[in-house]
Parts: C-alpha cells; sequence; structure tokens
C-alpha cells in the first residue's frame, strides 16, 4: 500500500532532501571528518557512523534503500500499533490505514523529504506496546532509537516512573535499560549535544508549532533543555498521580516524546496518532452509549458539555492532522500565531486527559 502510494518519492533515482543530508554525513565520517561538517545534520554522531559503515560495506545506492526501508517499517508499525488500540475487525482497519496511509498530510511531508523520523517513532510506539511482554528487547529498543534521533527521553521517564494495572515491576526494568542505552548513546557525544543547542538558532521554525516556537514569539528565550527538563517533571508527576494501562501507556509515551522536541513538524505527530485512535474510539463508544439511553430528562451543563465530547475529539484530531498549515500564517499577527500555535499543540495533551479521565465502557 505504502510503495503503490507513495512510489514517486520511495522509488526516486536521486536522494530526496532529507535523505542527501544523511548521505553527506555518513560519507563525511567515511573520509575521516565530523558529520556536523555537514549543513542540516543535527542527529547524532552514532547514526553518521553507522551509516559510514553501511557506505563503505554496501555503497551509497544501497545505503539510501535502506534508509527507505526502514522508514517504511516504520510507518507499518506506527499504523499497527495505533490500529491494534481499536477493536474493530481487522479488514475494516486495513481499510482504514490504506485511506490514511494515502490522505494524510503527515505521512506525504515525511515520505517527500526522505526524513528519517519515521523509523525512529515506529521504534519507540513498538517499544511502548510490547514492554510487559518484552521489558528488556523493549527497554533496549527504546533506548536505541536515539541512536539516529533522540524522541524517546521523555517517552522512557513516561514509562519508568508510571503505575501499570494490572500492577507489575516490568516496566522498571524496561525503563532502566532504555535509559541506560540512551545515556551512553548521547552522553558519549559531547559534540552532538553542543552542536543541537547551538542549531536551534538556525532551524526554520515555520513548519514548528512547538513550545519552544510559542515562547520565542512571546520574546521568552528559554533554552530547550531548560523545556524539556520542565516538561519531564510534569510527565513523571503524571505519571505517578494516574494509574495506566497498556494502551494508555502507549498514548502517554507517544505524547511524551513528541511535547519537549524544540522542532515539531507534521511527521513527527506520528507519535500521537494511537492517542488519536483510542480518543476517537472512546469518543464514539460513549456516544452510541448515550444515544440508547432515555431522554427527555433534565440536563445540567455536565450533561450538555458530555452531549459534545465526540465534536470536540474530533477537532483535536482535525487539529492534529493539518499542522502542516500553521506554516502559511509566518506572517500574520504575533497574538494570531500564538493563539493558533498554542490550540494545535496542545491538542494532543487535551486528548490525553479525556483518555485518562474516560472510561471505554461507562458514562459518568
Amino acid at each position: 500500500m505504502i510503495l503503490a502510494r507513495w512510489g514517486s518519492y520511495l522509488c526516486s533515482v536521486e536522494p530526496l532532501n532529507d535523505e542527501s543530508i544523511y548521505l553527506q554525513a555518513f560519507q563525511a565520517v567515511a573520509a575521516g571528518r565530523s558529520p556536523y561538517s555537514v549543513g542540516g545534520f543535527y542527529y547524532p554522531a552514532t547514526f553518521a557512523a553507522l551509516g559510514g559503515w553501511l557506505i563503505e560495506t554496501l555503497g551509497e545506492p544501497a545505503t539510501r534503500w535502506l534508509l527507505k526501508l526502514l522508514s517504511i517499517l516504520g510507518l507499518a508499525s506506527t499504523m499497527w500499533v495505533s490500529l491494534s488500540l481499536w477493536e474493530a475487525p481487522w479488514g475494516r482497519r486495513f481499510l482504514v490505514a490504506a485511506a490514511y496511509l494515502s490522505l494524510s498530510p503527515a505521512v506525504l511531508y515525511g515520505i517527500e523529504t526522505g526524513n528519517i523520523s519515521f523509523a525512529v517513532i515506529g521504534s519507540v510506539l513498538v517499544a511502548l506496546a510490547i514492554w510487559s511482554a518484552q521489558p528488556w528487547p523493549a527497554g533496549i529498543l527504546l533506548g536505541s532509537s536515539s541512536a539516529i534521533k533522540p524522541l524517546a527521553p521523555l517517552a522512557i521517564l513516561a514509562l519508568l516512573f508510571h503505575r501499570p494495572v494490572p500492577a507489575t515491576r516490568r516496566h522498571l526494568f524496561a525503563g532502566v535499560a532504555a535509559a541506560a542505552v540512551a545515556a551512553m548513546i548521547l552522553l558519549s557525544d559531547p559534540e552532538y549535544l553542543g552542536t543541537s543547542a547551538q542549531a536551534m538558532d538556525r532551524l526554520p521554525f515555520i513548519r514548528s508549532f512547538s513550545l519552544n516556537r510559542i515562547l520565542l514569539l512571546m520574546n521568552l528565550e528559554v533554552s530547550p533543555v531548560v523545556v524539556a527538563a520542565g516538561l519531564g517533571a510534569l510527565i513523571c508527576l503524571v505519571a505517578r498521580l494516574c494509574p495506566m494501562d497498556r494502551k494508555t501507556l502507549i498514548c502517554y509515551g507517544g505524547l511524551a516524546a513528541v511535547l519537549a522536541v524544540p522542532i515539531i513538524w507534521s511527521h513527527t505527530l506520528l507519535l500521537t496518532l494511537p492517542l488519536q485512535v483510542l480518543a476517537l474510539t472512546r469518543a464514539v463508544s460513549r456516544h452510541r452509549q448515550r444515544q440508547d439511553r432515555a431522554t427527555g430528562e433534565n440536563e445540567d451543563w455536565r450533561t450538555t458539555c458530555r452531549r459534545y465530547e465526540l465534536i470536540f475529539v474530533i477537532l483535536a484530531v482535525v487539529a492534529l492532522q493539518f499542522t502542516e498549515g500553521l506554516g502559511a500564517i509566518d506572517d500574520q499577527a504575533v497574538l494570531f500565531q500564538i493563539v493558533i500555535l498554542s490550540g494545535a499543540y496542545l491538542a494532543a495533551p487535551a486528548l490525553m486527559s479525556y483518555v485518562l479521565i474516560t472510561k471505554s465502557n461507562s458514562i459518568p
């Protein structure tokens, strides 16, 4: 399905935009130079080192095809984890997956640029999905994803600090393994930590709606590290206060991973796709239950609000799906930008709050 819809990009003879940057960094390492000498390369040196070895071993064409294959596998894994949260016949899930992969602006943007994020997102979500059955492999997979792109740190905190339902200590094994692997990768590369901090000043924010961009629009220059630390503390607090089953943790971990990213583009939001699926399925289930109840009773304002919860959930999902359009507001009034960007940024936390306070089989 992915190949049929996006074959023009996946089968492109010439490297796509981001692929070209990766290959230049790989070649730099193979030639004994720093990957950070390549403009636009803001990834850990481990990614470039692995790519350099692949170029020397397999050659550049094979390495480029391997990058594409990893992205396809990551995208397929993301869809599998997301749709596993929807209790429907697999035939229906397949049709929905096909429609989403064909029409999603986020999928289009990630594929047309050749970005490696899909591979990392798939790894993070698969790890969050299997930790209860395979804690050590899940932890190693989650931590190892930081070797390509460090999206996992706050997801690791969410996994490590959450209270599982049913109770178990397996999350501690997975979380410790993930934290250890990620720390070894990131702390062994001080050049990356310094380079990535400086890169925040040069990266284009026009398509991003991260908290860092919102703060910059408010003339508040806050270090991305400080923002990540503050959000990390909040992630840990909520994880301790709210017991979570496996489905909820997948959603919460994906949300945690994306919240602190200094540059959030539409394809990065696939980390929240499981959350969008679970929130929609719960809202639809509750809406159907409400329709089956007797009508004609007096309603207070709370009941009235609950009648519209499905609409609110749909609007939040739509906001996340069409964030690519936020790139068109960069020339508007600053207050307008702040309001619109904040709404999109808060859509995923709002969906997470909805999931935490609702139960799919009951109406409060």
